[in-house]
């Protein structure tokens, strides 16, 4: 399969799972469990159009990454957009959709006699994923020096006349 078509395809999934998908499912979910979230004060909505918003940055990389030489410097800024996306994502996602929370989420309910307080701490998984992100960074700018490298030699083995 071509990187081509491979990026078209990949576009395509990441378009239905982060895009399709959290536009579609608020649709199947009762009204009762958007009124109960939003009692906790998370915003719902909010939540599902920054995930939408993701998928459709990262779908639109994909696509670029695909079509454009992997030694051109629009290639190498399209891998670290997607990098940098990629690290978004988790920190939306760990922090229910308040970017500013960093992982850190205290949910609050009121219930018959007091309040109900929960305080969700994923700022381990937030440093997890900027190891990850960091050495995916890393992996991304190596990848792109191999590839000029190659590209170079490749370029000087024709270049020399034969003997």
């Amino acid at each position: 399969m071509s990187r081509k078509t491979s990026a078209v395809l990949s576009a395509l999934f990441t378009l239905m799972i982060f895009v399709g998908l959290p536009l579609y499912a608020p649709s199947q979910i009762p009204e009762e469990y958007f009124e109960m979230f939003s009692e906790t004060g998370v915003d719902l909505n909010a939540f599902i159009y920054q995930i939408a918003t993701i998928g459709l940055v990262a779908s639109a990389l994909t696509l670029v990454k695909g079509f454009v030489p992997m030694t051109s410097y629009v290639y190498l800024l399209a891998s670290l957009s997607s990098n940098a996306m990629m690290l978004y994502f988790n920190l939306v996602t760990f922090s229910v959709g308040d970017f500013a929370k960093l992982g850190q989420v205290t949910v609050t309910t009121d219930i018959p006699g007091g309040v109900n307080t929960m305080l969700l701490d994923m700022r381990l998984f937030i440093q997890l994923a900027f190891l990850a992100v960091g050495l995916q960074v890393i992996y991304t700018v190596l990848e792109f020096i191999n590839a000029r490298k190659e590209e170079a030699k490749a370029g000087m083995e024709t270049s020399t006349p034969p003997k």
